[in-house]
């Protein structure tokens, strides 16, 4: 099976706390992330491993529903790793925090296993989801530096 991985970065000029609570909500996944419709933690507490979420999102023209479990989570809350556990594709998205000069840089990676569904339109696949990637922290940097 073929796995792609697309990996995306951007600097905002806000401090990390903020940065980091605004992404740990998932209720403002829809906000940033074009693609993502409704997202909602299925567990309660922190954001630990085995938190699950519950993610309806559009991609290439077909809505899709996964179910996402926190695989690994720093105690400094500058890294986490989750992976989808129902839905038509095996995916892991990566999410890393840096305090950096002015701000918090974030980057984010996903390794979709292409297999079978999307193999002849891998290349195009990746150029979709890494420009989506750049849009949504476009929209993510803008939200932020304007509050």
């Amino acid at each position: 099976m073929s796995k792609s991985k697309v990996e995306v970065s951007v600097d905002i000029k806000r401090p990390f706390a903020e940065v980091h609570d605004f992404l740990d909500d998932s209720d403002n996944d829809p906000l940033w992330q074009s693609s993502v419709m409704e997202s909602r933690r299925s567990t309660g507490g922190p954001v630990q491993v085995g938190t699950i979420y519950h993610v309806k999102a559009k991609f290439l023209g077909r809505l899709w529903e996964q179910d996402w479990e926190v695989i690994e989570h720093t105690a400094n809350e500058h890294y986490w790793k989750s992976r989808t556990t129902s839905g038509p594709l095996k995916m892991e998205a990566e999410m890393r925090y840096t305090e950096i000069d002015g701000g918090t840089r974030v980057t984010r990676s996903l390794k979709v296993d292409i297999g079978h569904f999307f193999k002849l339109a891998e290349p195009v696949v990746e150029r979709t989801i890494r420009r989506e990637f750049e849009t949504d922290f476009e929209i993510l940097k803008d939200i932020l530096e304007s509050q």
